[in-house]
């Protein structure tokens, strides 16, 4: 235990009271310091709320000019359970008419049923499912009739030979087929449709005397534009055909042509897409692809390159005072050649006018004309990694006497090119062997009737078409007398059937033989088949080509890179990167390759990208691998994985057809899993219907809506019993008008449109005849909303400020800023700009805001009048917008500082400003983070607590110094009287002698 005082035991002092008296009279000057430091504490506390009040006035004034405010839309339908609609900013205003006519719909295929889903074997081998794009019989746009023209959509009247009228409303179709089923689907007439040799066909099954008669009804023209239209007395015939549909011209989109495939256009590229020859001499070299390119004037002479009406002569950008301008440049833009007519045009430009392009129409063809004079013509591919001679089919070709025509280039209606089957290697017309044994045992050899039929003049023309082929074979079987027999498309739409109509008891097989007819798919070999019907193979249309660009190639094929491991075990990686475009360029990039021995190329069936190793190793162990190293280029062509041999050769196909084989002994549950687990893009699940013996359905779905979704099944012979429940369709809206036929047509392959009208969504709910109107209008809440943060947050600003500044007379009390120059500027600048015009130019209707409505009232806060607002607005509502939101950077010019020596200036320059966008300049000065006025205040403040606060640190030490010392002059006092003390008491004991 201890016991501390601070009274002296000698002196009976309180020392330690008197120190503390001592102390605390020199601590005056340390206090006044703390006191200092409060009071700048709550200084900078007023100038950070300050910043926070002005930080919110520079966000509201900046969403004027950062959100565009004034651009801000709304959409509001009349009808929301038909359509729906939403805006964003800069939403192009109107009203606007839209008919819904039909939602996307989804190819659903229903098997017939079977008793059993997981015992019983299924029985099928394999299904083959395929894209549309490998159909032989597609249709066709309304809009791409008559060489881009297109077919007016309306009605029109059938009069059949009995004196029978239906009404035939084809206001709605979008399709050539769309016509042929409103045709067929007529009630009370015995007339019916079909496409065949590019011709709408009309037929009427019964003769009934009279003439066949077709009228367009008042106010429309659609047999007019289909060529179906009679006189009104009509034709004395059971049927009629039009002219071709759909022909070659200058509107024809060269991605059109070759059934899809286009030809080779290359963009950015010195090479040339075609070389012109006469009499075996290089003329002219023909570019297709976009150019965009700088020339030297002296340079862009030398290269032989012409000065056209596009051409572009760039100066340079704003030379400063003192810059010497380099040599004149030329710039030479062209865009890309997409149509048939920029084919004709760019040849005959590109070749001064010598060379003349004419269209056969109906034909498909090209000719290229020499126009001064009978030079033999050639044209060659520009150079090897162009085809688009070969895609023009005139590659090898001379045309003697000034001229040269191309094969055909367009198909026409619901047929393709024989060029394009087989994978793209066509019909070969040296073997017509076709012979046709029908169920009664008759045989038919129809090759000599062929190759007569084919002849004309002594000279055997072979045909282009598919159709033509088909019809040139019907109509031998029926002026032979098989008029039983005739040849269709199967039911897979990927090939040919050979029908036998007879009803007779059948004596005999179905056969077909012959060279041509294994070409054409229809060999059944010398059994034939035991049914009315063959199902001919598919025919392989070619729908994969080296021209087809990679950016449109199914949807887009990206860039990235793969890695090849060849059956000998070298490995490559290949960047398909952007100066890859083609599917040339990528075939070309993986041939070329000298680490691993493969090549690439268009598979044999026409339908994907074959990767084939050239080793010679077949083994069972021989592979190739591909993988994707980025990107998912390897998988978006189907060559990822590991690919073996079939033990003759060693090919990664990447074909879009997707055959899955089954086993003998796989269930209903097995043939659903495989098929969900290949790549054919179709969902399958089964069905229960409740019935009692064959409950279990087949129930298959495309994985992708709309037309883009629809895909080919074959089964193989096997008997799935299937039927369409649902065909895929694109949604169909129409534009404009109540009246679908005025209406502009417009399609989707979701429910969704969004590039319609300009930043506005339009969501399909459902069909119906109504029309529903959608009125995209400025959105007024919102811009009144913005007004409304921007009022009150000046009125923010000045209730802070009014809260720091104010003084009370009567009690004397003041704000911590009170008398503050730097806050009372702020107040006198925020008032003067908001009473002053914005920095317009112009005779405008609104230069203040207090004339649209934003007047200072009662103690310095913003009133906002909307009446006076939206009057404003409604009667010049650009001018409001440029009071609210003009905020124009000027370009900033380069500073001369020394002759010929510029800098940059970097200090912001403005033109056209509005009212906030001023007040946001102001606040910006205010609070910039750098050198803002507020912020150099509180800044400031900072640096003097700092200061006080060392101040008050160094006046602690100065304390405990004295303290010290103080401490240490008493401790000596103590001990000095306590000497005297012992002294005394020492004296006091001594006694006198």
């Amino acid at each position: 235990m201890s016991i501390t005082t601070s009274v002296g035991l000698a002196s009976g002092i309180d020392t330690g009271a008197l120190i503390e008296q001592l102390l605390a009279i020199e601590a005056r000057p340390q206090q006044l310091a703390q006191q200092r430091v409060a009071q700048l504490q709550q200084r900078q506390a007023a100038y950070l709320s300050l910043n926070s009040s002005l930080l919110g006035l520079s966000g509201s004034a900046d969403v004027f000019t950062s959100q565009r405010i004034f651009d801000s839309a709304t959409a509001t339908t009349t009808n929301d359970e038909i359509l729906t609609a939403s805006a964003s900013s800069r939403a192009a205003e109107g009203t606007y008419t839209f008919v819904v006519d039909r939602l996307v719909s989804t190819k659903q295929v229903l098997s017939r049923g079977f008793a059993d889903r997981d015992t019983a074997a299924f029985g099928a081998n394999s299904f083959t499912f395929e894209g549309r794009e490998a159909a032989i019989d597609d249709d066709i746009a309304l809009t791409e009739l008559l060489g881009g023209t297109g077919v007016s959509r309306g009605q029109f009247s059938i009069t059949d030979t009995s004196g029978n009228t239906a009404v035939i409303d084809a206001t709605r179709a979008v399709t050539l087929q769309d016509v042929v089923d409103e045709i067929n689907l007529a009630q009370g007439i015995t007339v019916t449709a079909d496409v065949v040799d590019n011709r709408l066909r009309l037929s009427d099954a019964v003769a009934g005397g009279g003439n066949l008669i077709i009228q367009d009804l008042p106010g429309y023209q659609t047999a007019t534009d289909l060529g179906i239209a009679t006189t009104p007395t009509g034709t004395a015939a059971n049927s009629l055909s039009s002219a071709e549909l759909s022909v070659l011209s200058r509107n024809t989109a060269l991605s059109a042509l070759n059934d899809g495939l286009g030809i080779m256009i290359r963009d950015g590229t010195a090479d040339p897409e075609l070389i012109i020859d006469l009499d075996g001499t290089e003329f002219a070299t023909i570019e297709l692809g976009r150019v965009e390119q700088t020339y030297v004037t002296q340079d862009f002479e030398s290269q032989g390159l012409m000065f056209t009406a596009d051409t572009v002569y760039v100066p340079p950008d704003n030379p400063p005072d003192g810059f010497v301008a380099p040599p004149t440049e030329v710039r030479v833009d062209r865009a890309r050649a997409a149509t048939v007519g920029d084919l004709i045009d760019a040849i005959e430009t590109q070749t001064n006018g010598r060379i003349k392009v004419d269209i056969d129409a109906s034909n498909g063809t090209l000719t290229f004309r020499d126009d001064m004079g009978t030079s033999d013509i050639t044209i060659r591919n520009g150079s090897s990694a162009q085809t688009t001679a070969d895609d023009l089919k005139v590659s090898g070709v001379t045309g003697t006497g000034g001229s040269l025509t191309t094969g055909r280039l367009l198909a026409g209606a619901g047929t393709v090119l024989l060029d394009s089957l087989n994978g793209g290697s066509g019909i070969n017309f040296s073997s017509l062997d076709l012979t046709i044994t029908d169920r009664s045992g008759t045989e038919w050899e129809l090759a000599d009737l062929i190759e007569d039929e084919l002849t004309v003049g002594g000279i055997f023309t072979p045909p282009s078409t598919l159709d033509q082929l088909v019809e040139v074979i019907n109509d031998v079987l029926v002026d032979e007398g098989a008029s039983n027999l005739r040849v269709d498309v199967n039911s897979t739409r990927r090939g040919l059937t050979v029908i036998d109509s007879s009803t007779a008891t059948p004596t005999s097989n179905l056969i077909v033989t012959g060279g041509l007819a294994s070409q054409l798919g229809l060999s059944t070999g010398s059994g034939g088949v035991a049914s009315n019907e063959t199902q001919g193979t598919s025919l392989e249309k070619q729908y994969v080509g080296l021209q087809q660009q990679l950016s449109d190639f199914r949807g887009g094929i990206g860039e990235g890179t793969i890695r090849i491991t060849d059956a000998a075990g070298a490995v490559a990686e290949i960047n398909i990167n952007e100066g890859v475009t083609t599917l040339k360029d990528l075939v070309d990039r993986i041939s070329s390759n000298t680490t691993i021995n493969v090549t690439a190329r268009i598979n044999d069936t026409g339908d994907g990208i074959a990767i084939v190793d050239d080793n010679g190793l077949f083994g069972s162990n021989s592979s190739i691998l591909i993988e994707d190293v980025s990107g998912r280029v390897a998988r978006d062509l189907r060559l990822e994985g590991e690919f073996t041999s079939d033990g003759t050769s060693l090919v990664a196909d990447g074909s879009f057809q997707t055959v899955v084989t089954f086993d003998s002994t796989d269930t209903l549950d097995d043939v659903v899993q495989k098929i969900n687990n290949s790549d054919a893009g179709v969902g399958v699940t089964v069905l229960n219907d409740g019935s009692e013996f064959s409950p279990f359905r087949l129930n298959l779905t495309s994985r992708e809506s709309g037309v883009d979704g629809d895909f080919l099944l074959d089964t193989g012979g096997f008997d799935l019993g299937a039927r369409t429940l649902s065909e895929a369709e694109d949604a169909v809206v129409f534009f404009g008008s109540d009246d679908p036929a005025d209406a502009v047509l417009l399609t989707s392959s979701s429910n969704t449109l969004d590039r319609v009208i300009q930043n506005v969504t339009i969501d399909l709910v459902s069909a119906s005849t109504e029309p529903v109107t959608v009125t995209v209008a400025q959105d007024i809440a919102s811009i009144e909303s913005a007004v409304d943060d921007f009022v009150a947050s000046y009125n923010a600003v000045i209730d802070t400020i009014d809260g720091l500044t104010f003084f009370n007379a009567e009690t004397l009390e003041r704000g911590v800023l009170f008398g503050d120059a730097t806050v009372l500027n702020v107040e006198r600048s925020m008032v003067r700009i908001i009473q002053a015009p914005g920095a317009l130019q112009g005779d405008l209707a609104f230069q203040r805001l207090f004339e649209v409505g934003i007047a200072i009232g009662e103690g310095g806060q913003l009133n906002f009048d909307r009446d006076r607002f939206r009057e404003a607005l409604e009667s010049d509502p650009d001018d409001v917008e440029s009071l609210f939101s003009e905020r124009e950077l000027l370009p900033n010019e380069p500073v001369q500082v020394l002759p010929g020596t510029f800098v940059a200036d970097t200090q912001d320059d403005f033109g056209r400003l509005g009212v906030p966008a001023r007040i946001g300049l102001l606040m910006d000065d205010l609070t910039n983070s750098v050198d803002g006025i507020v912020t150099a205040r509180t800044d400031g403040i900072d640096t003097q607590i700092e200061q006080q606060n060392d101040r008050i640190a160094f006046l602690g030490e100065q304390l405990e110094d004295r303290r010290a010392r103080l401490e240490l002059e008493f401790l000596q006092m103590e001990q000095a009287i306590a000497q005297l003390q012992s002294q005394s008491a020492s004296l006091s004991t001594l006694q006198p002698a």
